[in-house]
């Protein structure tokens, strides 16, 4: 199995799948798509750390590989989850400014319904 090199935390409307977008196009990462929310939502941690790391099976050896997720920079849970298990990977850590955010995810449930 492949441990993840980098895992990316954001909140909602901060520009995680964007960032995780952007990262996945450069031919040194093997960047997982669409959030996982591994660390900090019980549906996903309760599958284990075995299934966590075959998302990156895929992941040619030489590339580093990682995730962004939105819910991990709010969940209480997900620190201690990460250093349990990854003391190593680097964190990327995505903000926005607060009004912006806000702005963006009003808007967005607007269009939401």
């Amino acid at each position: 199995m492949k441990e993840p090199s980098f895992i990316g935390l954001g909140g909602g409307r901060s520009g995680t799948n964007w960032f995780a977008a952007c990262l996945y196009e450069h031919p040194q990462l093997c960047v997982h798509v669409g959030e996982v929310h591994f660390f900090s939502r019980e549906r996903a941690w309760s599958k284990g750390r075995a299934w966590y790391e075959s998302l990156f099976a895929h992941c040619a050896a030489e590339t580093k590989a990682g995730e962004f997720s939105s819910s991990y920079l709010a969940d209480p849970d997900t620190p201690r989850r990460i250093y349990e298990y990854y003391p190593r990977a680097k964190l990327i850590i995505s903000l926005r400014n607060p009004v912006d955010r806000a702005i963006s995810d009003y808007r967005n449930e607007l269009a939401g319904g």
